[in-house]
């Protein structure tokens, strides 16, 4: 922490005041003692000519991410805005992110969760200026590195286009060049009112990073900055991407929540989109069959449900595996490393 710069030194450079920011900088943590600092120090070493707060939730960790939190609050006492939880809410169903995204004043929000970090002191100010110059578009975003922290290796995701400029909402419903790295996301404040208000009208949608995206993009695309800016740790222990990794029950859900996601969606924008949403299901649902950590039981079951979605040629391609017990082993062939 003594590397970065004062409180007063980061105000100065302010064109505004403390009380009305212009980007909301939202982080959810939880037992992220070893992470919370590398996130928290990006935060802070963002050069920018704007007033920006930081907005971090700690969901009652049971390690010292807490401790970790109220020391650097304690040096920045009117940048950073903690809440922290004597329970955990995610346990109860509330989802931490949104209690974030609630008390936001900025125009805009940018998303990094806690065991995530920010590798570029001008990140913040280029997806500023890019959104103030481009008024048609209300998400940007960039390529990343993903750490694997199973083995230590480093690799680049998130590409989706040589330089900078727009990519359209089809490229993004079908994540066509992989997930969109969450700590990239920066999007208008007004899209998390959109978001809001799908979701009170559908409480049995539970994804939530299909609908920052879906509808970030969904007014004219997104703008996409060709640099990675961020790091993602991928298989924290006891991270979403590990258990998912390992609890395929849970995988086999998320997946089946993303699908009745991608309907609902198709329906809202009475199927302007279908095709991509379509293309989007089925690669959902492929990922599943081709899956050899998924025993023969409930991926019959999954095929069944979701056969339908399929093209005739794909449903005649996992045909053999899914009609004989004995091909199972025959997925291993096709076996995948997840894009998480």
């Amino acid at each position: 922490m003594d590397e970065l710069p004062t409180e007063e030194s980061i105000v100065s450079k302010w064109d505004g005041d403390l009380n009305h920011p212009k980007v909301s900088i939202c982080c959810a943590a939880y037992n992220h003692q070893a992470y919370i600092g590398d996130a928290l120090t990006g935060f802070l070493s963002q050069q920018c000519d704007f007033p920006f707060e930081i907005l971090i939730h700690d969901d009652a960790s049971t390690d010292e991410t807490a401790d970790i939190i109220r020391q650097y609050h304690a040096r920045y006492p009117n940048i950073i805005k903690p809440i922290y939880q004597v329970e955990n809410q995610y346990s109860k169903g509330n989802k931490p992110s949104r209690l974030n995204h609630q008390r936001a004043k900025g125009e805009y929000l940018a998303i990094c969760e806690g065991d995530d970090y920010w590798i570029d002191p001008n990140k913040l100010s280029q997806q500023f200026q890019a959104l103030e110059k481009n008024q048609d578009i209300d998400l940007c975003f960039h390529s990343a590195y993903l750490l694997d922290m199973t083995n230590g290796e480093k690799q680049a995701i998130g590409k989706y286009r040589e330089g900078d400029g727009v990519v359209p909402i089809e490229s993004i419903i079908q994540k066509k060049c992989g997930q969109l790295p969450t700590a990239s996301t920066f999007v208008r404040r007004e899209v998390m009112s959109e978001i809001r208000k799908f979701r009170e009208a559908r409480p049995y949608l539970t994804v939530g990073d299909i609908y920052l995206h879906f509808f970030g993009a969904k007014r004219g695309g997104a703008f996409y900055i060709d640099k990675p800016m961020s790091v993602y740790r991928a298989f924290v222990p006891g991270s979403w991407t590990q258990t998912n990794l390992t609890d395929y029950k849970k995988r086999l859900k998320n997946i089946s929540a993303r699908v009745s996601s991608y309907n609902e969606l198709d329906k809202l924008t009475e199927y302007k989109y279908h095709s991509a949403f379509t293309k989007a299901n089925r690669q959902w649902i492929m990922r599943v069959l081709k899956d050899y950590r998924v025993p023969y039981g409930p991926k019959l079951n999954f095929y069944r449900q979701y056969a339908h979605c399929l093209t005739l040629n794909e449903r005649l391609t996992f045909l053999p595996i899914i009609a004989i017990p004995g091909a199972f082993s025959l997925t291993k062939v096709v076996r995948m490393k997840e894009n998480t």
